[in-house]
């Protein structure tokens, strides 16, 4: 049975995490690798974003059914 923990993020605390991650990985970056490191972090913010979408809407159609990320295998799971 798979069962969500509730997690509480403080969202000021996440973004200055960010924020200081971003400081350090740019700092020794030439302005091409910056470009093309934003490029592919944006790429990958919109993957992160269908997947939430599909996971939503799977959630409200096929509640029965958990998908698991990267392999389109679907497997039965209990209902609560």
């Amino acid at each position: 049975m798979n069962k969500k923990k509730n997690k509480c993020i403080n969202p000021c605390e996440l973004t200055a995490a960010i924020t200081a991650a971003g400081n350090l990985i740019a700092k020794d970056l030439s302005d091409d690798e910056l470009n093309l490191l934003s490029a592919a972090f944006m790429q990958l913010a919109d993957v992160f974003g269908v997947i939430a979408a599909v996971r939503a809407l799977n959630e409200a159609d096929c509640p029965a059914k958990a998908v698991s990320a990267g392999s389109g295998n679907t497997s039965e799971v209990s209902a609560p």
